[in-house]
């Protein structure tokens, strides 16, 4: 990013890899700096996020995304505006990931 025209006067200095910071069940988080200029903190920061996820989907890499289920019961046959149809006893549940 450095050498190209569009960042490389927003980048100070080269890439410095701190090393893995911690380890857990789902992730791995490792630390360093890339400075930069103030007015190229965020669109630095943005470009390398965006390169980093493109090599790890290249490598086959995928980021684990939190998943929450929600369940409501008693959604059967409500339509918009809180009407039942007739006859609609029936509980039904409702799940969203």
């Amino acid at each position: 990013m450095r050498a190209e025209e569009r960042f490389g006067a927003l980048i100070i200095d080269n890439f410095q890899l701190w090393g893995v910071d911690s380890l857990n069940q789902t992730s791995v988080t490792v630390r360093g700096t890339l400075p930069t200029t103030t007015a190229g903190r965020w669109p630095v920061q943005r470009e390398f996020y965006r390169r980093l996820k493109k090599a790890f989907e290249v490598r086959g890499i995928h980021l684990p995304y939190p998943t929450r289920f929600v369940e409501v019961t008693g959604l059967a046959g409500l339509q918009p505006g809180g009407e039942k149809p007739e006859g609609s006893g029936k509980s039904e549940t409702l799940t969203v990931s």
